[in-house]
This record gives C-alpha cells, structure tokens and sequence, in this order.
C-alpha cells in the first residue's frame, strides 16, 4: 500500500493555506467593543462614536451585558443581566434573558418581516403587523368589518410598554419610512434618514430593507439567534460590535 502525503498547511494570521487553497481561518475568539451611547446628541451620527471600552474574550466563553457592565453603566434601558454574547467558530451566539427591551441587530441587506416583529430606526420603536396573521387569529365567526381598502399590513408607533401611540396602515407593495417624501414620515426626528428604509410586499412574506441610512434600521432578535462577526448589536441605548479574532 503507498502511503499518501498529508496536505500541506501554511497557517498564516487570517488565512489557512491547504495545498494552495485558502479559507478563513476558525476565530480564536472575539473582541466585543462598546462603542458608545446611540442616539443622545443629535450632532453626532452612529459613526461618530468612539470606542471607549473593549473587552476580549475566548471562544464559548460567555459574555453577559447589562446595567453594571463596565462602558454600559448609566443606561436605564438595561436589565441588570441582559444579554448574553457567546463566540462560536460559526458566529455569536446571543440569548437575550428575558427582558423588556430586548437585543436588535442592524440589518445589512433585506431581512424577512415576521407579524409582531419589533424594529427600531432613530428614536422610533415599531411594530410589524401583517394583515393575514391577525384574520387567521380571528374566532369562526366573522367579525363585522368596514371593507378592506387593500390593507395588507400596518406600523404601530410605540409610545410604551403595549402602547401604540398610532398606526399607519400600509396598502402600496412598497412603502417608504423617513424623514421626508415618504408614505411614512417622522419629520421630528434627528435622527432618521430622509429615506431611511423600506417595507416590501413580496411573494416570498413581507421584507425590510435599510436604505443606507445614516443611522441604521436595527431588528429585534429573538431570545436566542446566531449572528455573523461584525453585526452592530443594539441594547438598551447602548451600541456594541462583536469582531472575531
């Protein structure tokens, strides 16, 4: 029997080398910085913060933000035990541990809508709700109802905890959410983009889709997802950026 040669592996500082063929190389970790307060002077945009405190981190190792963690102290939107960040070789493992205000990623490319799905863009807190979802939830006998106009959808605007402060329906494929010549605006708000994202009626389920905005168009997560190194996580106020190293 001949015996074959082993491949060969160069290991480099980001790269594996494998007879000639790269791949990213598996983390050792991550770098978990916060970068700051979001939001609180209408000056200074999501690139402006600095990044004042940065913590490092082995992988599995578990990370748990919250109220008394050094750079997130003074956030009153935080949970003592917020959230928990966990690096994994396939991405961040995060598990929010139950609270009020939850953890929200900002999206990067469009994203599927689920009824009931939360969002947050500058100051505004949202909620999606689909049309359809709410009728299937309805009891056998039909209510009786106005005639649809071609309602598929609405916005409620959160004023607090289950309180919708007004809702706009949406009745066009696509609508439009900003600061100005938009089907949804919010003309006080600093901190919105004039056309900061869109909500898009597709075959495949309702989409959202930041629109580059300056600040960025941030969704809820549910109690337990993955992520990819790099996601900008929202909690609380408070910014931070999980990098693999």
């Amino acid at each position: 029997m001949t015996d074959r040669a082993l491949p060969r592996i160069d290991v480099a500082a980001d790269v594996l080398v494998c007879d000639g063929q790269t791949a990213a190389r598996p983390p050792q970790g991550a770098r978990v910085t916060v970068l700051g307060r979001y939001l609180v002077d209408p000056a200074k945009t999501i690139s402006d913060l600095q990044e004042p405190f940065t913590f490092h981190i082995g992988l599995r190792e578990h990370f748990e933000c919250g109220r008394q963690r050094e750079g997130m102290r003074g956030d009153t939107h935080l949970d003592s035990s917020h959230a928990v960040i966990v690096p994994e070789s396939d991405g961040v493992l995060v598990e929010d541990l139950g609270t009020m205000n939850g953890v929200y990623l900002r999206i990067t490319k469009p994203v599927a809508l689920e009824d009931g799905a939360r969002l947050r863009l500058g100051r505004q807190v949202l909620v999606f709700r689909e049309l359809q979802a709410a009728l299937a939830s309805q009891p056998l006998a039909r209510d009786l109802s106005s005639p649809n106009p071609g309602v598929w959808g609405r916005i409620d605007v959160m004023l607090g905890p289950g309180i919708a402060g007004w809702a706009q329906a949406l009745t066009t494929s696509i609508v439009g959410l900003g600061r100005d010549g938009v089907e949804i605006p919010f003309a006080d708000d600093p901190f919105v983009s004039r056309h900061h994202c869109s909500i898009r009626r597709s075959p495949g389920g309702p989409m959202i889709e930041d629109l580059g905005s300056t600040n960025g168009t941030f969704k809820r997560l549910p109690l337990i997802d993955r992520v990819p190194y790099g996601s900008l996580l929202l909690l609380g106020r408070t910014l931070l950026r999980v990098d693999a190293v």
